[in-house]
């Protein structure tokens, strides 16, 4: 895989694209190195299902030695359109809360600083003025991942780079 040429200037702003991880999470390297990006955004999992097989320790070990060789600095993921943190369904809000630790846990293993998330469903944001009381309440089951993720909105990321392979 050929590597990102030289470091990126002090200020200037990162280039990036969300990359598929068909054939394997660790090929998102190459595509983004194609692309010419400094930054990629994946999946960690099929974002139209709600489970997916564990990470194994090879998958986990060939991402980062990936990560390391393309010379690609940040690294977002996305999670799941299915998650809805603010469903006032008792059980989709279970299930949503599941998948969303799930792509925590995800993040942690592979080394990922950044999980973006699209807190509402349509039937929240389609009753205006109406509030979400699940949202902002860690659920059970939560703790903080080791090192600490950074939550963005949608297109709303943060400008520093992630902790890197490892």
């Amino acid at each position: 895989m050929a590597k990102r040429k030289a470091a990126q200037p002090e200020g200037q702003r990162r280039f990036g694209a969300h990359v598929s991880i068909a054939g394997g999470l660790h090929l998102a390297f190459e595509r983004g190195v194609a692309a010419g990006c400094d930054a990629i955004q994946v999946f960690v999992k099929n974002h139209r299902q709600w489970k997916a097989r564990p990470l194994t320790a090879d998958e986990v070990r060939e991402w980062k030695r990936s990560w390391k060789a393309s010379g690609i600095g940040a690294v977002f993921a996305h999670d799941s359109y299915l998650i809805n943190l603010a469903a006032p369904d008792d059980a989709l809000w279970a299930q949503s809360v599941a998948a969303f630790l799930d792509e925590l846990h995800r993040c942690e293993s592979l080394g990922i600083a950044g999980l973006v998330t699209h807190p509402f469903g349509l039937e929240v944001v389609a009753r205006p003025g109406q509030p979400a009381p699940r949202v902002g309440r860690p659920p059970a089951g939560w703790r903080d991942p080791d090192p600490p993720l950074v939550g963005a909105a949608d297109r709303a990321l943060p400008s520093h780079a992630a902790p890197g392979p490892g």
